[in-house]
C-alpha cells in the first residue's frame, strides 16, 4: 500500500477513535491528521464516507494478516499471551472499530451504505480468531491444561468473552477492569484462567 494512502487510513482510524460523532470528521481534518494536503486525499478517495469505509476494511485486513502470521508453537501459555497481545494492540489502535468487530456492526462508525461483503469480512475475521484460539486449546489439551472433551460452542463462547474483555480493557479510563486495578500481566492471567475454565466445564 502506498505510504500516503496508508497514512490517510490510519489518520481516519485515530479520528474515529477520538470523535463521538462522525459528522465532526471532515476531509480537511483527516488530511491534517495524516500530514498531507487536502488535494492529496482526493487523489486516493472520493469522499469522507469512502475514507471511513475503507478504514474499516483496512483495519480488518490488518487484523486478519497479523492473525495469519502468528506462530503459536511455543506452548499454550506463551501462545495465549502472544495471541492476546496481538488482539490487544489492534483493539487499542481503534477501540471503536474493535467494538464494531465484536458486534459485527459497521453502521455505528460509518454513515455511508455498508457493502454486502461487510458481514462476510467480519465472518472471515472472526473465523480466524476462533481458529487461532482453537489451535491454542489443542495445545492446552496436549499439555494437560484443558480437558479433551470441550465443544466448539464452548470455544466460540470463550472467544466472545475474551474479545469483550479486550474491548473493555482497551477503552482506557472508562474500563471496568482497569478501574479494578488490573495491570497488564494480571489481565492476561485472568483471561487465560477464564479461557481454561470455559473449556473445562463438562
Amino acid at each position: 500500500m502506498e505510504p500516503k494512502r496508508k497514512a490517510i487510513l490510519e489518520a481516519a482510524l485515530r479520528m474515529l477513535d477520538r470523535e463521538q460523532n462522525t459528522a465532526a470528521i471532515t476531509v480537511a481534518r483527516i488530511a491534517q491528521e495524516a500530514g498531507v494536503g487536502k488535494g492529496t486525499v482526493y487523489e486516493y478517495f472520493r469522499s469522507k464516507e469512502e475514507i471511513l469505509l475503507q478504514s474499516l476494511f483496512y483495519y480488518l485486513d490488518q487484523l486478519s494478516q497479523q492473525l495469519e502470521d502468528l506462530n503459536l508453537d511455543g506452548g499454550f501459555r506463551e501462545g495465549f499471551d502472544q495471541l492476546m497481545g496481538c488482539l490487544q494492540r489492534l483493539s487499542e489502535q481503534c477501540i471503536t472499530l474493535a467494538r464494531s468487530v465484536v458486534l459485527g456492526k459497521a453502521a455505528q462508525v460509518c454513515p455511508s451504505d455498508v457493502p454486502d461483503d461487510w458481514q462476510e469480512r467480519i465472518g472471515r475475521t472472526n473465523k480466524l480468531v476462533v481458529g487461532q484460539f482453537d489451535n491454542l486449546a489443542k495445545q492446552g489439551v496436549q499439555e494437560g491444561a484443558i480437558p479433551d472433551y470441550y465443544q466448539r460452542i464452548d470455544l466460540i463462547y470463550a472467544c466472545m468473552g475474551l474479545m469483550t474483555a479486550l474491548v473493555d480493557y482497551g477503552s482506557g479510563q472508562g474500563s471496568v477492569l482497569r478501574q479494578e486495578g488490573l495491570e497488564q500481566k494480571q489481565f492476561l492471567d485472568l483471561c487465560r484462567r477464564q479461557f481454561v475454565h470455559a473449556l473445562s466445564c463438562p
